[in-house]
């Protein structure tokens, strides 16, 4: 209860002093310790070891539904009218069936390290991610923050998920 209530005020301060607003955190999100990183505009909810790179409504990926990157192999807007929420985060869909097929088993579709460019946990850094810039290996999503650093981090794919897995693990504690 005191961690829930420290989150809240720090959670208000940021949006006082940042012009931002922290409207619609669900108490799901409470659970965690909330975090600003760009003046209120982004917030890492971190509950237990998972940290999720969510705007300041809790929602991963800016919206885009994360099945369609499996079902479709491209990122596509996904609508509040199919939403789902899993450790931490407001998840969109673009359809009932894409929701329903997450729903049976979320930890297939949520992108790797929460959401965060790929590329930057492979540096040891968290850094915000475009979702429209993406690769599925090994049935695993990973975002990067542009086609540059994706190339980048493509380069040496097995060399780079490896670290990025070990940098995770660390950026986690």
């Amino acid at each position: 209860m005191k961690h829930e209530l420290l989150a809240l005020v720090f959670c208000v301060a940021t949006a006082h002093f940042s012009n931002g607003s922290m409207v619609g955190i669900s108490s799901d999100q409470l659970d965690g310790t909330l975090k600003s990183s760009h003046l209120g505009m982004r917030v890492w909810v971190e509950k237990g070891s998972h940290k999720v790179n969510v705007d300041s409504n809790g929602l991963i990926l800016k919206g885009y539904d994360p099945v369609a990157y499996f079902v479709q192999n491209k990122a596509v807007k996904g609508s509040p009218q199919y939403t789902s929420t899993y450790q931490g985060a407001k998840y969109y869909f673009s359809s009932a069936a894409n929701l329903a097929t997450f729903k049976k088993n979320p930890s297939k579709y949520v992108p790797q390290y929460g959401g965060f460019c790929a590329n930057g946990v492979k540096n040891n850094q968290l850094r915000d991610c475009d979702p429209t810039v993406f690769f599925i290996a090994k049935s695993k999503l990973y975002l990067c923050e542009s086609p540059s650093v994706l190339q980048e981090f493509r380069a040496h794919e097995d060399e780079d998920i490896v670290t990025a897995n070990r940098n995770w693990q660390q950026l986690l504690h």
